[in-house]
């Protein structure tokens, strides 16, 4: 789990030095994307190491327990 929380912060130490060796056109575009797109794109990238922080989880079967409850949400009409 350590693992998981040391890359997350190297990708943050990263962000802004690699930003000052993109052209500016390129990081007023990166600016511009909407908070999905940005969020979409921060999973992502962690993904590959996602089995560092789930990886307990996920062999105690805990998601499979949690995702029966989650469909179960319904709409209440007037």
């Amino acid at each position: 789990m350590t693992a998981f929380f040391v890359f997350t912060g190297v990708v943050m130490l990263l962000e802004r030095p690699v930003l000052k060796l993109l052209p500016s056109v390129v990081v007023s575009v990166l600016r511009m994307l909407p908070t999905f797109v940005v969020s979409t794109m921060l999973v992502l990238v962690h993904v590959p190491f996602s089995h560092w922080y789930y990886g307990d989880w996920v062999e105690g079967g805990y998601f499979q327990e949690f995702s029966f409850a989650l469909w179960h949400i319904r709409k209440i009409s007037e």
